[in-house]
């Protein structure tokens, strides 16, 4: 469901607080998620482990910002990824060792067919059967 629209360049414009929620996803939140290994916003602040936590604290501000911009326009559309993403970004990057960006659905998503397929054979041998 889409929130209320407004005028267009207004603070209530349908259209425009939704460019802001994927201008900001494209430009502070992407680019964490898709780099393999440390992302470039990271990277000056390796070797300063203050410098690097104060960035950390800026990404989780940046999540929550962006989950918030996201559920004010798309208010009953959080799925489990976009609350991961706008929540616990910043705390999956401080591990080490670990890149967003190598972490998917495929287990679930290949255990969600195997249901299906599980499922369907069921109903088909059933319907053939019965």
């Amino acid at each position: 469901r889409i929130a209320k629209t407004g005028t267009a360049g207004s603070a209530t414009c349908r259209k425009c607080k939704m460019l802001g929620v994927w201008v900001m996803f494209a430009n502070v939140i992407n680019p964490l998620i898709s780099a393999k290994g440390i992302p470039e916003r990271l990277k000056p602040h390796v070797k300063n482990a203050d410098r690097l936590e104060q960035e950390f604290l800026q990404i989780e501000a940046d999540g929550q910002r962006w989950l918030e911009q996201y559920t004010e326009v798309f208010d009953a559309g959080v799925t489990p990824y976009v609350h991961i993403i706008g929540k616990h970004v910043a705390s999956m990057l401080k591990k080490g060792g670990f890149s967003i960006g190598e972490w998917s659905q495929q287990e679930f998503e290949a255990c969600h067919k195997l249901i299906r397929r599980i499922f369907h054979g069921h109903e088909v041998r059933h319907v053939q059967n019965g």
